[in-house]
This record gives structure tokens, sequence and C-alpha cells, in this order.
């Protein structure tokens, strides 16, 4: 029997070492990111039947996982990663071995998702948040805005 690391708590689960359906803790890497990378926690799990319930559809850039050190509740853990996102996994489906590893990062992912553009200069200014102002400084130079619409006059709309 694989001895659980007993101080780590998943998503707030009672069951110290336990990561989710009766898997185990029993291995934690954490690399600490800075302004060139995001922080990187690597879990590695065990679990007796091998039947990790993991898919593709498990991945998301959407951070909503906490793993705390020394309870399951973040007020009184010694250490909170909160808003983690599960990025990748790998399960080791070789028939003496039920093994499996689950990567996780900081919400830093999202940044390389959005992108911060000018208008007029990366859009047309007819996004709804545009379209529904009549704000003379959000106005291209000679265009009116129709009703607010983000339409202007001149264009074909039909």
């Amino acid at each position: 029997m694989i001895k659980h690391l007993d101080f780590i708590f998943f998503n707030g689960n009672p069951t110290p070492g336990e990561f989710t359906n009766g898997a185990g803790i029993y291995s934690m890497n954490i690399n600490v990111g800075h302004s060139k990378q995001p922080t990187e926690i690597t879990l590695s799990i065990v679990r007796e039947d091998g039947n990790y319930q993991l898919t593709e559809d498990d991945l998301s850039s959407l951070p909503h996982h906490t793993i705390t050190i020394g309870s399951p509740d973040p007020a009184d853990a010694k250490i909170v990663f909160a808003d983690l996102a599960l990025v990748s996994f790998d399960i080791n489906r070789s028939p003496e071995s039920k093994l499996a590893t689950v990567k996780f990062r900081d919400r830093s992912i999202i940044f390389d998702k959005i992108q911060v553009g000018l208008l007029w200069k990366h859009s047309n200014g007819t996004f709804p948040a545009v379209a529904r102002s009549n704000d003379p400084l959000l106005e291209e130079p000679g265009w009116t805005f129709n009703n607010g619409m983000g339409v202007p006059l001149e264009a074909d709309t039909g």
C-alpha cells in the first residue's frame, strides 16, 4: 500500500491526501512561477483499480481548483493554491501500474488568452459595448452613430 500525503487537501475534500473518487495523492511537485511563467503544480496520484475518471472534458483554462496544505479550509491552511486550472493529465495504463499525474497552472494562464486592442485600430467599433454608446469620444472622425447602434449613417445595412 502506498502512503498518501496526509497534509494535502484537494478542492476542500476533508479526507487528507485524497484527489477525487478514492485516488490518493502520493507526490506533489510545485514550480513557483514569476513574471515569465505561471506557477505549476503536478500531483502524482494512485488508485487501486486504476479508474481515474479523467477525460479531455476535465481540461479547462478556467481556474476553479484549490489545493491547500495543512487544512481543507483555506482560512486555516498553512499554504493555499487557489484558482488553479487543470491543464493536463497522464494515466499510466500498464498492467503492473495504476499511476496518474495531473498538472495544474495558476490563473495567469488566462493572460495568454486575452488581447487588448485599440478602438478603431483593431476593431471597427461595432462590438456591443461601443454599439450602445453615443459617446462622441468613441466615434471615428466623420462617422455619426445611428441611434447608438454603432452603424455609420452612410453604411448600407440592407
